[in-house]
């Protein structure tokens, strides 16, 4: 039986290194199951490269922490102004009746 000629490249969450497994195509058994069940591949910092599965690519060591309380401040200040929005949008339509 003849090895696998390639290593698989599924970078590893909390690690800047990849899986590193022999594998046939781009990414071992594993990581090819994980892939065809809809798991996400992590993603590197964009500071320090480790593996990461956020969607703002930083992570705490990296200033990670204080961007994702940032975007849950903007998140609820625009649920505020859009419910206040709606409420005077109500109003002047029932002034219009």
């Amino acid at each position: 039986m003849t090895r696998a000629p390639n290593k698989c490249g599924w970078l590893m969450w909390g690690r800047k290194e990849s899986c590193r497994k022999r594998c046939y195509g781009a990414y071992c058994g594993q990581h090819n199951y994980q892939l065809k069940k809809g798991m996400k591949m992590p993603e590197p910092c964009r500071v320090c490269g480790v593996g990461l599965l956020c969607d703002y690519c930083l992570c705490k060591p990296c200033g990670g922490n204080a961007l994702k309380q940032s975007l849950i401040r903007k998140r609820e200040k625009a649920k505020k102004i859009f419910e206040l929005v709606l409420l005077e949008l109500k109003e002047t339509h029932q002034l219009e009746k």
